[in-house]
């Protein structure tokens, strides 16, 4: 903040003309013109001038702008689980990975290869691990589709 000396200027919020020696708030604006109409930064500056009460109140303007506007994370939401709790439920999500795995192995060898009890065995292990993931969020959706 500093006060205008020599010639009059013009606020920026108001649009009304600052006197000499008023107190001022000074800014400079680089940008720079690519042609396609959209600007960047660097090349041409332009100096604004406000009067402070104008200065304060573009501020607060802006402020409850962005209080009133929420900005929408992408991608997943957070989960609400504790950290232990998420540990414990990724490890659960392993080993039916893993259990998936071993079921996809055994049924895509030769049908005269194949350990049938194996199988039967792999999937009572899924149901088991359906059943011990209630506890940690209940089950995910994609697992009542296989």
């Amino acid at each position: 903040m500093s006060k205008i000396f020599g010639k009059s200027a013009t606020c920026a919020y108001c649009k009304k003309p600052i006197e000499t020696l008023d107190y001022v708030v000074r800014g400079k604006l680089w940008k720079k013109f690519t042609g396609t109409g959209e600007v960047e930064a660097r090349r041409w500056s332009i100096k604004l001038c406000w009067h402070v009460e104008c200065w304060v109140e573009q501020g607060r303007t802006a402020a409850d702008k962005a209080a009133g506007h929420r900005i929408e994370a992408r991608g997943r939401p957070k989960s609400k689980l504790a950290e232990k709790d998420q540990a414990e439920r990724l490890a659960i999500i392993r080993r039916r990975a893993s259990v998936i795995q071993r079921i996809r192995r055994e049924t895509e060898r030769p049908f005269e290869e194949q350990d049938f009890n194996k199988v039967v065995h792999l999937g009572e292990m899924l149901e088991k691990l359906a059943v011990e993931i209630k506890a940690y969020g209940g089950v995910p959706e994609s697992w009542m589709m296989e």
